[in-house]
């Protein structure tokens, strides 16, 4: 049940943009890394996601590649 939980809020954290609070910027759940990193780290993880899937000019897939995580 928690795979599933975490996958659904990957999914829709990286699909649904929250605004900032004071600047007004958009800052989509992909860019909240310090959110979902962590429940990431250690475990087999698949990724959904298109071209504009990406953090800043980095697409997700190569961001958590980096960061060590193991996509499968």
């Amino acid at each position: 049940m928690k795979k599933i939980v975490l996958f659904l809020l990957c999914v829709a954290g990286c699909w649904c943009g929250l605004m900032a609070q004071n600047k007004g910027q958009v800052v989509t759940g992909a860019e909240r890394t310090d959110e979902y990193l962590p429940l990431l780290q250690g475990k087999r993880v698949g990724v959904l996601s298109n071209q504009t899937g990406v953090i800043g000019k980095e697409h997700l897939v190569d961001f958590l590649h980096r960061q060590g995580v193991n996509i499968v």
